[in-house]
This record gives C-alpha cells, sequence and structure tokens, in this order.
C-alpha cells in the first residue's frame, strides 16, 4: 500500500503540486486498482482498503481536491464502459473462443459491481449512484444508466433507442445484480448510508 502511495506527487518533494497533477496522478492509480479488483475479485475488500487508504492520503496532501468525486467518476466511467456497453465479439470467431470471451467478460463485471458495492459498504461512494446501477440491472430495456426522473434513459441517449433485453443479458445482469448487493451487505440496513427512499 505505502508503496502505492508513493506514486502519488507530494509538495515535500521541493515543488508545488497542483491539484490538476495530482488529480491526474490519482486517476491513474485508480484506473489500476479498478483492473486489478474487476479481475481478483475475490479482494475487493483489500482494494476497497486501499482506497480508503488514499482518500486519507490525499486529503492530507491536497485538502480542497475531493478523492471521493474522483472516485465515483471512474466507478460511473468503468460501468459504463464495461457493464453497460455489449461485448462485441467478431461474427467470424470459433464458438469455444467465443465462451472464452464471454466468461471473462462476465468475471470482470461481476468484479466492477463487486468493488463498488464495497466501496459502498464504506461510504467512499454515493449510495444513490449505486442505486442507479441496481435499477439499470434490474430494468428490461438495455439503457446508459437509469435516471430514475421516469426517463429511460440519460445522459443523451436518444439516438440509442433502448431495446429489450434478451434472456442472456438478463441472466448475466441479474448475476451482477447479486454481485452488487453482496458487495454492498450489510449497509443497506443503514439508514443513514441509504437514506429512506433508497431502502
Amino acid at each position: 500500500c505505502e508503496q502505492l502511495l508513493e506514486t502519488l506527487p507530494t509538495s515535500s518533494e521541493g515543488r508545488q503540486v497542483s491539484e490538476e497533477e495530482f488529480k491526474r496522478v490519482l486517476e491513474d492509480l485508480l484506473s489500476l486498482i479498478f483492473d486489478a479488483s474487476s479481475r481478483q475479485h475475490q479482494y475487493t475488500e483489500m482494494y476497497t482498503d486501499l482506497v480508503q487508504k488514499i482518500i486519507a492520503f490525499v486529503a492530507a496532501q491536497q485538502p480542497s481536491l475531493d478523492s471521493k468525486v474522483c472516485i465515483w467518476g471512474r466507478c460511473q466511467e468503468i460501468f459504463k464502459k464495461n457493464v453497460l456497453t455489449p461485448l462485441e465479439l467478431p461474427e467470424d470467431m470459433p464458438e469455444d473462443e467465443c465462451m472464452d470471451r464471454k466468461a471473462k467478460h462476465k468475471e470482470k463485471m461481476v468484479g466492477i459491481v463487486k468493488f463498488g458495492g464495497d466501496l459502498v459498504s464504506r461510504g467512499l461512494v454515493p449510495c444513490e449512484g449505486v442505486m442507479q446501477w441496481i435499477q439499470t440491472l434490474l430494468s428490461e430495456k438495455t439503457q446508459e444508466l437509469f435516471s430514475g426522473e421516469g426517463a429511460e434513459c440519460s445522459e443523451g441517449v436518444a439516438e440509442n433507442t433502448p431495446q429489450n433485453k434478451d434472456a442472456a443479458q438478463r441472466e448475466v445482469q441479474l448475476e451482477l445484480l447479486c454481485a452488487v448487493l453482496a458487495g454492498m451487505g450489510s449497509s443497506m440496513n443503514d439508514e443513514q448510508m441509504m437514506g429512506q427512499e433508497n431502502r
């Protein structure tokens, strides 16, 4: 953990580090952590501990930088890119290779949402955001991200009309839903964290 924290720039190195430079390095570090947790989701709690230490380090080095906002931004970006964007495979790919890639992609998605659930359970990302993930996974139509305001999708997806999910998509997304709920764990009983509207 200390080795990773050393990759973040500090002002004690003899020069002032701009908030923008610090944020860029933080986002690169978070990308590495998210990538590792998506491949090794049995260790998501360890990666969550690491993120918690990073937040404390950032608060000491750059108090004006809201590291939780950086973390949540990375969560959303990765969720949209890896979970909501369908895996595209060449039509001429052999069936066994196709099945292998689908299995690896599903394993990665499980790691992503489980890590998101773990981050919520520690209060490191907003519960409301992950509740949007849950609504998106439960919906019967494909969409970018559930908005909760009666709209089917958000962020300018008008050109991509939501389509009904096929049985395979529904099955995978139900497994992802189980993973995110398992990650959130007992935090779902915490009224302060969940808020009455999300319970």
